[in-house]
């Protein structure tokens, strides 16, 4: 498990631990440039048991151009053919700020991502080490989701 310590957040010690920020021994946010693998998946059962057959923002991958700039595109899933679809695909800035991560679909509008962390060790899925499990709530998506590495045990 990779931890690496970091400048003091708000005057804590900030603990990294696969992109996510430990303050005090608890969770508290996360930086997508620290991951493993830029990428979330909205887990198995938070898909199965969404009500409708298109599930948005199934997938989040996390990317920085040449010039700096952060984004993020989701990927909708659609439930009838087990997969995701490129037409259901959105783009949203990203930025960290006072120790938590902002999301926009302009740039301008900034909305909290809230965050909760429902596990605290890694468990396998899907034949891949799933490190953390998060609820994510903002204005534009939200669902459960996995932050996970390739491998299991990297």
């Amino acid at each position: 498990m990779s931890i690496c310590l970091s400048a003091p957040a708000n005057g804590h010690s900030t603990t990294w631990n696969k992109g996510v920020a430990i303050v005090h021994g608890e969770p508290k946010y996360f930086d997508p440039s620290k991951f493993d693998i830029p990428q979330m998946q909205m887990t198995r059962a938070y898909i199965r048991n969404h009500p409708k057959n298109i599930v948005p923002a199934a997938v989040i991958t996390w990317l920085r151009e040449h010039d700096g700039s952060v984004y993020a595109i989701t990927h909708d899933h659609d439930k009838t053919k087990g997969s995701e679809i490129s037409e259901g695909s959105k783009r949203y800035y990203y930025t960290i700020r006072d120790a938590a991560l902002y999301v926009s679909a302009d740039a301008k509008t900034w909305d909290r991502l809230r965050v909760r962390f429902l596990n605290r060790k890694p468990y396998v899925s899907g034949g891949v080490m799933v490190w953390w499990r998060v609820r994510l709530t903002c204005r534009w998506f939200e669902g459960e989701y996995e932050i996970f590495s390739t491998a299991i045990g990297t």
